[in-house]
C-alpha cells in the first residue's frame, strides 16, 4: 500500500471506475487548476482503458508542463517532487508537490511607439491603460494578452503595417524581477478608396442607401464591422462579405468589396402560445421579403384564440433610410370578444415608421368601420382615424432583462366633420421598469393611463374604451372584467383608465425564480366614481431562451371573499 493511502481511498478508486488519481499539493486553488489543466496526463484520468506504458509516458512529461506553467505565471524558482504509484494493480495515484517560492514581479514597463502614428491619441490611451502594472506578479499570459490589445488597436484605427520592432521581458531570477520593453513600428495610416458592391438584384441606388463607409476616410475595423451587421440587419440578405483589398491598397488607399448573397424570396412562420387571457394562441405567417429593385416587401399574417381571430396585410416601402424610416400600407380583418364586449372590425391604412435615435415613432392615419356589442349596446361606427405613437424600450432585445426599461406614449382621436360618425380624442402612456434588487432579485413596476375626450362612452366604439382586469393588468380578475357599468350590471368599459403594478422576483436556483406582487386600478368615467380594485399574490417564472413562464396565483382583495384566480403568460420581460 502506498505510504498516506488508506483502505478507504482504495476502494474509492474501484468504486468510481478511476484508473489514475492526479494529486497536487502547495499550491492555491486558482494555481492548481492552472497547472491541472496544462498536464496532458489530465486527459487519462478520463479514460479506463489505460496501460501502464501510457500512464509512465505521461508521468515523464509533467515535470516539464509544471514548469513551464508555473513560469509562465510569474513562479521561475518553483521546485517540484513528483511520484508515481500503483494501487493494489487496479490504478495509479500520481503526486505533485510543488513549492512555488517567491513570485517574480514587474520591475519597469516601457512601451515607445515610434512612426506616422506616434501622436495618435486612442494609441497612447491604450499604452497608458497597459494591463500590467509594475509591483504586480509577472504573468506571461496578461503579457501576451496586453501586447496584443495595443497592436489590435493600432490595426483598427488603420495602421495596417503596425508590427512590433522589440518586445522583450528580462527576468531577473535572483532579484525576482521582470523587466517589459516594447517598441512598436506604426506604419502608415491607411485610408478607404473605391467602395464596390457585388450583388445584382436591387437597384444600386437603392443599396447606396445602406452603405455607410466613405471614400477617404480612414480606416477602421470597427466601421468595417458595423457595415457588415447594418446590411446583415437588413433581413435581405443571407451573408454579407466586406473585404478591405489590402493587397490592391495604392499609396496607402485601399480599395473595399462589398459581397451581398441574397436570402430567400419567402419566409414563413408559425406561433404558438397560451395566456389566461387569451387561451390557446397561434399564427400563420407568411414575408414575401422582396418584391422589386427597390427593396418593397409583403407580409400576411393570420392569429387566431378562444377570444378573437385576426387577418392582416402589410405593404413595406423603404424611404430614406431603409433601417429605419418607412412607409406601411396595411389592411385586415378582425373579430374580438371577451367575456364583456364584441368587435367586428374591418381597416385599411397608411403609417411612416422611422426610428429616431432610441424612439419607434408611428404617424398613421386609418380608415375603419367597427360593428360592436357592449352590454345591451349594438351598435356600428365608420371612422377616420390619424395617430401617433411613441415606443422606446432598452435593451430591445433580451429575454431576462436585469435591468430595462419601456415607454410607449400616442394620441388619437376622429372627427365628425371629417368622414367619422363620432368626434372624440384619446391619449395612452404606459411605461415598465425593471431594477435590480438585492444579489438575486429584481423589482419590477409598471403603470398604464389613459384618457378620453368624449361626451359620451356610448358614442365611444367597444375597440376604444377602456377595460381593466387580466394577466397584463390587474391580477385576481377576469381579463377586461373591471369599468363602469350600465343600468343591467354588465361592464360597458370607460373614457379613462388607471392602472399601477409593483413586483418583487427572485431568483432561487437555475431559470427558476419566486415573485410577489401587488397590482391596482380600474376604467372609470369621472374621477369621483372611481373605485380602485386592487389583486395581490405570488408567482413561479421559469426562464427560457424566447422569455420567462409565469403561473401567478392572486386574489382579487377588493371583492367579496377575495376569490382567487390563476393567471398563466408567456412572453419576454419587456
Amino acid at each position: 500500500m502506498i505510504p498516506g493511502t488508506t483502505h478507504a481511498d482504495i476502494l474509492k478508486l474501484d468504486e468510481d471506475s478511476l484508473y489514475l488519481k492526479i494529486r497536487i499539493t502547495g499550491l492555491d486553488s486558482e494555481l492548481r487548476r492552472t497547472v491541472r489543466k496544462a498536464l496532458s496526463i489530465s486527459q487519462l484520468a478520463k479514460r479506463d482503458d489505460l496501460s501502464e506504458d501510457e500512464v509512465q509516458r505521461y508521468f515523464k512529461r509533467a515535470p516539464d508542463e509544471i514548469m513551464r506553467v508555473m513560469e509562465s505565471q510569474g513562479f521561475y524558482g518553483a521546485q517540484l517532487e513528483s511520484s508515481l504509484s500503483e494501487v493494489l494493480y487496479e490504478g495509479w495515484v500520481a503526486r505533485f508537490q510543488i513549492d512555488p517560492g517567491k513570485p517574480v514581479v514587474i520591475g519597469s514597463i516601457e512601451i515607445d511607439i515610434g512612426g506616422p502614428g506616434k501622436d495618435h491619441p486612442p494609441l497612447l490611451k491604450q499604452s497608458e491603460k497597459f494591463e500590467l502594472k509594475m509591483g504586480e506578479r509577472f504573468q506571461h499570459g496578461r503579457y501576451e494578452q496586453a501586447k496584443a490589445a495595443l497592436l489590435k488597436r493600432a490595426l483598427r484605427d488603420g495602421y495596417l503595417d503596425a508590427r512590433w520592432t522589440q518586445h522583450v521581458v528580462e527576468v531577473d531570477r535572483k532579484k525576482h524581477q521582470a523587466n517589459i520593453r516594447l517598441q512598436m513600428e506604426t506604419g502608415h495610416r491607411y485610408r478607404l478608396g473605391s467602395i464596390e458592391v457585388i450583388q445584382g438584384v436591387l437597384d444600386p441606388g437603392f443599396v447606396q442607401k445602406f452603405i455607410m463607409l466613405r471614400e477617404g476616410e480612414y480606416y477602421s475595423s470597427a466601421a468595417i464591422l458595423e457595415q457588415q451587421n447594418t446590411l446583415a440587419a437588413t433581413d435581405y440578405f443571407s451573408e454579407v462579405y466586406v473585404r478591405p483589398l489590402k493587397d490592391q491598397a495604392i499609396d496607402y488607399v485601399l480599395p473595399v468589396e462589398v459581397v451581398l448573397v441574397f436570402r430567400k424570396k419567402n419566409k414563413y412562420s408559425v406561433g404558438v402560445g397560451y395566456s389566461t387571457d387569451t387561451g390557446i394562441r397561434g399564427s400563420l405567417g407568411w414575408q414575401r421579403r422582396l418584391l422589386n429593385s427597390r427593396g418593397h416587401r409583403l407580409n400576411a399574417e393570420l392569429q387566431g384564440s378562444k377570444i378573437g381571430a385576426a387577418v392582416g396585410l402589410r405593404y413595406r416601402i423603404p424611404f430614406n433610410d431603409p433601417r429605419e424610416d418607412e412607409y406601411v400600407i396595411t389592411s385586415s380583418l378582425s373579430f374580438f370578444s371577451p367575456e364583456t364586449s364584441e368587435s367586428a372590425i374591418a381597416r385599411i391604412g397608411l403609417a411612416r415608421v422611422i426610428m429616431r435615435k432610441n424612439w419607434r415613432e408611428t404617424l398613421s392615419i386609418d380608415y375603419e368601420g367597427e360593428n360592436f356589442i357592449v352590454g345591451q349596446q349594438d351598435d356600428q361606427v365608420r371612422l377616420l382615424v390619424p395617430s401617433a405613437n411613441w415606443i422606446r424600450k432598452v435593451p430591445r432585445r433580451q429575454a431576462l432583462v436585469p435591468r430595462g426599461h419601456r415607454m410607449s406614449f400616442g394620441v388619437l382621436g376622429a372627427s365628425d366633420a371629417l368622414l367619422s360618425d363620432v368626434s372624440f380624442a384619446q391619449g395612452n402612456a404606459e411605461t415598465k421598469w425593471i431594477v435590480p434588487l438585492l444579489k438575486k432579485g429584481r423589482f419590477i413596476t409598471r403603470g398604464n393611463v389613459g384618457y378620453t375626450a368624449i361626451s359620451s362612452i356610448l358614442d365611444l366604439p367597444a375597440s376604444y374604451r377602456y377595460f381593466a382586469g387580466g394577466d397584463q393588468s390587474i391580477r385576481g380578475y377576469d381579463f377586461k372584467s373591471l369599468g363602469p357599468v350600465d343600468e343591467e350590471g354588465d361592464v360597458i368599459g370607460g373614457k379613462y383608465l388607471f392602472v399601477g403594478s409593483g413586483e418583487y422576483d427572485y431568483r432561487i436556483v437555475g431559470n427558476w425564480r419566486i415573485a410577489a406582487f401587488f397590482d391596482f386600478g380600474n376604467a372609470f368615467n369621472d374621477v369621483d366614481d372611481l373605485e380602485i380594485e386592487q389583486g395581490a399574490g405570488i408567482g413561479v417564472r421559469w426562464q427560457t431562451p424566447i422569455g420567462a413562464i409565469r403561473i401567478d396565483l392572486a386574489s382579487a382583495l377588493t371583492q367579496p371573499d377575495n376569490p382567487w384566480r390563476i393567471h398563466f403568460w408567456i412572453g419576454p420581460d419587456l
